[in-house]
């Protein structure tokens, strides 16, 4: 797999183990990632890109787990539609003479 816009003021070398910081919450920090195959730096672009090998043996593994972000969840809910012929349930219209709008 690979690890893009990787800073090039990093120390990385091959070998060098990647684990989980925990920053984010989501995973505890320590769990291992992978390890670092190849890095590759391009003259001319701002980052470098590093080759990981994953920790997990995702060729033989059975099971998953399917991680969402709330933020992502809130990003897919369908938008409200008011062109659905769906009534308001409320009115800005002012009342007319016999009290009806």
């Amino acid at each position: 797999m690979s690890l893009r816009y990787v800073s090039p003021t990093v120390d990385i070398r091959e070998g060098d183990q990647l684990v989980s910081s925990g920053l984010g919450g989501r995973f505890p920090a320590g769990y291992p990632v992978g390890s670092v195959l190849s890095i590759h730096r391009d003259p001319g672009e701002a980052f470098m890109t590093v080759e990981v090998e994953p920790a997990a043996n995702l060729e033989r593994s059975r099971h998953l787990l399917l991680v969402f972000s709330e933020v992502d969840a809130y990003m897919n809910e369908p938008e409200a539609d008011s062109s659905d012929g769906a009534l308001s349930q409320t009115s800005d219209a002012e009342p007319g003479p016999d009290g009806n709008e």
